[in-house]
């Protein structure tokens, strides 16, 4: 059956829509009219009913525990449409982030902790009260130890699209906890140490943009497109192996996944703030062809790392072969047998050294079986190799499907927040000019005088960070970087945390909060002046410095990464990301805020500057033009 053209598609789905607004619109003109009789008639009896049912209501909702206390849902704004419920309370300026909109309501009502109805969605609870959020973060699963008694909202079945439905982001209990420990070792310390110059070497790329078509022309740099392009080229190399930046040589399509997902996070972004587009079977149909694309994308990629992997053993396999034989032959001549070159390093992408962990996992397993079902060569270990070297490696379509979730997950999410964050903090740099002087001097006690001449001089040609000096142990030593970094994710975080209180029972203190949608809101946490003085909205890194700062800091007023064993696997891979993009962005651009007061906090899928922090650069040194920072 031939598939119809998007014109067909795009023309059913007109009729459908107009189907649906043609119902509504009778449904509220009956709903109207019935209203406005009704109090013609009895406008006495209506105040008197209404008065009633919210009497009524209140005797509901509220119970009493154990100690005799009063046990309600959090407070509410008192405007409630019949139809849209909360959701015209929650329309703000239609600019700004829910979480926004979440801490001004919080403001109004006086409450750290709020509800609302929203459509769709039903009962939402919005924390910003640290202890409670402590206590969702926390809080484990009376079945599992690995699973959490709030798990993640049902409403992350939103993303499923972008990132599969075995993302470690939608996973509970066993599985999440399987997954976590098989790709631990791509993100941690040890392992970042050696990717320092590859994403030094894409930091280069970076500013050749920013020079040959943006400072070049005269024009303003969009900061978080330009950060964007820097990320994902990062974590494209570092997770996949494979350079799939705008001006790659490599063939294998890289580019256009990009494209593809850029496409299909907008279109999740647009659904999610307008719930009508759920009712367009033209804007579902486009989504699950984004997403069929995308998936199909990520599988080639984890077939040419396979195919990689299955040769390098079978390499290994035949050098083996080769030595036995000239061992057993007691030849001298090994000039014909060739051996691994011990220079030649390992493969250092996050995806083979998780691939090659599950090959050996699948491939222990059945030796283990083979072994139950033939016990009289379960000693016989040549036997057992030998089988399995003449079968293909073993990975199933489980193996696929986990991992194809997992390098969407890391893609997104690994591009999409740190590029946030490096445009941010750039941004609010050039805004607190004495703040951009400290770390200017910082970068230069740290990564030496000759790097901020090279990073300073040289062309845009040329490569301009130098690789000797850029280590992950000099990096370590910009303690005001680091701080730079996590100020700005303090004041912009760029996701929350949405759970679900599946226990209809469920309560913490005074509130009741079963079966409802729990959003943590980071934004109103951070902004706290409770726990962060009444400077609270200042940027101000010093207060993340020495016994002074960051040891004074409650570990759940600050949550960009969330906390508890759940918290983000890439944390340290966004830092050290950040503090190298900050380091040659300060050292080697002077500039300005374009339209400062025009940037908002606003919500797609993340958390973005909606005008991408725009800025006007011009390089620095002798013979550069300077602009005001």
């Amino acid at each position: 059956m031939s598939e119809p053209s998007e014109q067909t598609v795009s023309v059913i789905s007109i009729l459908a829509s107009l189907i649906c607004i043609s119902l509504g619109t009778v449904f509220w003109i009956y709903y109207r009219q019935s209203q406005s009789a009704t109090s013609s008639t009895s406008s006495t009896a209506t105040t008197a009913t209404n008065a009633t049912n919210a009497t009524n209501a209140t005797t509901t909702t509220r119970t009493t525990n154990k100690d005799g206390d009063l046990i309600d849902y959090p407070p509410t704004p008192p405007e409630r449409h019949w139809l849209w419920k909360h959701g015209v309370a929650l329309k703000g300026d239609g600019s700004s982030s829910h979480d926004v909109i979440f801490l001004q309501w919080m403001e109004k009502l006086q409450s750290k902790v709020v509800m609302f109805d929203v459509p769709v969605l039903g009962r939402m609870i919005v924390v910003g009260d640290i202890t409670l959020a402590r206590h969702v973060l926390q809080s484990k699963s009376k079945k599992s130890r690995t699973a959490s008694a709030f798990p993640k909202s049902p409403t992350y079945q939103d993303v499923v699209p972008l990132i599969g439905k075995k993302s470690i982001v939608v996973m509970e209990g066993d599985e999440w906890a399987h997954q976590r420990k098989i790709f631990n070792p791509g993100f941690s310390p040890d392992y970042l140490k050696g990717i320092v110059t590859t994403i030094a070497q894409k930091c280069d790329r970076f500013l050749e943009f920013c020079e040959t078509e943006d400072i070049a022309s005269g024009l303003p740099t969009d900061l978080l497109a330009r950060a964007i392009d820097l990320t994902s080229d990062v974590i494209a190399q570092v997770a996949f192996g494979e350079d799939w930046g705008y001006n790659s040589e490599e063939d294998n399509g890289g580019v256009q996944t990009l494209i593809t997902l850029r496409d299909l996070t907008t279109m999740i972004g647009n659904e999610m703030r307008n719930p009508i587009n759920r009712l367009n079977p033209y804007y579902k149909w486009r989504m699950s062809r984004l997403s069929v694309s995308l998936d199909q994308d990520m599988q080639r990629l984890v077939r040419r790392r396979l195919a990689t992997i299955q040769k390098a053993q079978n390499n290994n396999n035949n050098n083996t072969d080769n030595t036995n034989d000239t061992n057993t032959n007691n030849t001298n001549d090994n000039n014909d047998n060739p051996k691994k070159d011990p220079k030649q390093p390992p493969q250092k992408d996050i995806l083979s050294l998780t691939l090659s962990s599950v090959l050996k996992a699948n491939e222990d397993d059945r030796k283990s079986r083979a072994a139950k079902d033939h016990p009289k060569n379960s000693n016989n270990n040549n036997t057992l190799k030998n089988q399995s070297s003449s079968e293909e490696v073993l990975f199933g379509p489980d193996d696929m499907e986990c991992m194809t979730s997992q390098l969407k997950t890391f893609y997104f999410a690994g591009h999409d927040t740190t590029a946030t964050t490096i445009a941010w903090a750039f941004w609010l740099l050039l805004r607190n000019p004495e703040t951009l002087q400290r770390a200017r001097d910082e970068v230069k006690e740290s990564l030496g005088k000759e790097w901020v001449d090279a990073v300073t001089e040289r062309k845009s040609h040329e490569q301009i960070i130098p690789g000797e000096s850029t280590t992950y142990e000099n990096l370590q030593k910009c303690q005001y970087l680091d701080a730079i970094s996590r100020e700005t994710l303090r004041l912009y975080p760029p996701a929350a945390s949405t759970r679900y209180a599946a226990d209809p029972d469920a309560t913490y203190g005074n509130y009741k909060l079963g079966k409802s949608i729990v959003h943590l809101n980071f934004y109103a946490i951070q902004r706290d002046p409770d726990l962060w003085g009444k400077d609270a909205n200042e940027f101000r890194p010093e207060r993340f410095l020495g016994d002074e700062g960051r040891k004074k800091i409650n570990s759940f007023a600050f949550l960009p990464f969330s906390k508890g064993s759940r918290d983000c696997i890439g944390k340290y891979f966004a830092l050290l990301e950040t503090k190298i993009a900050l380091a040659a962005l300060i050292t080697r651009y002077d500039g300005s805020v374009v339209d400062a007061d025009r940037e908002v906090y606003t919500a797609r899928l993340t958390s973005v500057p909606k005008n991408g922090c725009l800025v006007q650069l011009a390089r620095r040194g002798n013979n550069s033009i300077h602009t005001a920072a």
